[in-house]
This record gives structure tokens, C-alpha cells and sequence, in this order.
């Protein structure tokens, strides 16, 4: 059950000039909350199924330079189609490199498999010491698209657990790349390639 947790009036809108939301709505620009949050935090952890590395990147240099060793990242991305094409490894570990080569040492990239079902869950948590804030919605991590998440502050042990069940999970992008066969129309048209001719695939519809 939750412990003395707090819901926001406030909602956090990205691109919130996409609609018109008025003074009598309670909004504010969801990556200046972001940029807020995550300042101080001695925890950052996102989970998305969608990323885009620079903004992601970005973020996470708001910590000072001084703050950064004692900081533990934790990112988790879903692979949204079994492709032949490893560009959310390349990525991800372009995003790796980028905030180790930013001093970031406590530091988790990973990619959860779309076996058997694709990973969507967006789900952000700052730790500030000891005091968790959560967003939760539709945002993913460094995404440029009009969005909406809600803010939870305190400690909250389901989601936490939740947390730990999806690292536990999880394939850290620094170790073995896990590669499929493309055996989907999907999954050919999503990786942009054709399964090796020494190997024929069977497309299942």
C-alpha cells in the first residue's frame, strides 16, 4: 500500500500549445518539471518504449558536474519489433557512452526483449535522498511529442517492486546483444531488411 503519498493538482504537458489550455487549467511544460526534478536527485530512474537519445542525454547533464558519481541512473527502453537492424542497441549504447564520458559512473542502459509482448510502460522516479517523486503518463524518456504525465510524491512500495522486476529483466546494452530472426511481415517492415538468404525465414501471418 501506499505511504504517505501526494498527487499533484498539477498536470505536466509536453508541447502543451497543442491544444488550448487555459489559465483555469492546472499545467505546467513537462520538461521544465523534468529539468527541475532531476537537479538535485541522487536517483533517476525511466522507463519508456520509445527514446530519443540527445534530449535523454541532455537531461541527465542538468545534474552538476560535482553530483554526478554519486548519482545512479537506471534506463530501460522496450524493442518494439525483432529486427535485424540493432539500431535501439547502437543507440542506447551511444546513450551509455555519452554519460559515462560525462562521469556518470553508477550507470544501468537496458532493453527490455518485445518477447512476447511488447514493453510500454512509461514510469519516471527521482530520488532525492531518501524522498521519491514519480511521473506517471504517457511521456517517454527525451520525447518530443505532446504528452501528459502526473506527478506522485513519496514512497510507494508497489511501483518501487515494479522497479526492480523489470531491471531484474532487463539486458544491460553494455553486455550481449540479443539478435532475432525476422519471421513477421511486421517485423520486416519495422527492421527495413530481409532475413539472410542462407537462412529462409517463413512469414507467419
Amino acid at each position: 500500500m501506499p505511504r504517505a503519498m501526494t498527487v499533484s493538482p498539477t498536470i505536466y504537458v509536453a508541447r502543451p500549445h497543442r491544444f488550448a489550455l487555459g489559465d483555469d487549467i492546472d499545467h505546467d511544460q513537462l520538461e521544465e518539471a523534468l529539468k527541475r526534478e532531476i537537479v538535485n536527485a541522487t536517483e533517476v530512474t525511466m522507463f519508456g518504449d520509445f527514446y530519443s537519445v540527445d534530449p535523454l542525454v541532455k537531461l541527465c547533464t542538468g545534474i552538476p558536474k560535482r553530483s554526478r558519481k554519486n548519482c545512479r541512473i537506471r534506463f530501460v527502453m522496450g524493442l518494439d519489433a525483432k529486427t535485424s537492424i540493432p539500431k535501439p542497441w547502437d543507440d542506447m549504447r551511444r546513450v551509455r557512452s555519452r554519460l559515462l564520458a560525462e562521469k556518470f559512473v553508477d550507470l544501468v542502459v537496458a532493453i527490455v526483449d518485445s518477447s512476447p509482448v511488447h514493453f510500454h510502460t512509461k514510469l519516471f522516479r527521482f530520488v532525492h535522498r531518501t524522498h521519491p517523486v514519480w511521473f506517471v503518463g504517457s511521456a517517454n524518456p527525451g520525447s518530443s511529442r505532446h504528452e501528459l504525465m502526473v506527478r506522485l510524491a513519496g514512497r510507494h512500495d508497489a511501483p518501487s517492486a515494479y522497479i526492480q522486476a523489470v531491471l531484474a529483466k532487463a539486458v544491460d546494452v553494455g553486455g550481449v546483444v540479443v539478435r532475432h530472426k525476422i519471421d513477421t511481415f511486421r517485423d520486416f517492415f519495422c527492421g527495413g531488411s530481409l532475413p539472410p538468404a542462407a537462412a529462409p525465414t517463413t512469414l507467419h501471418l
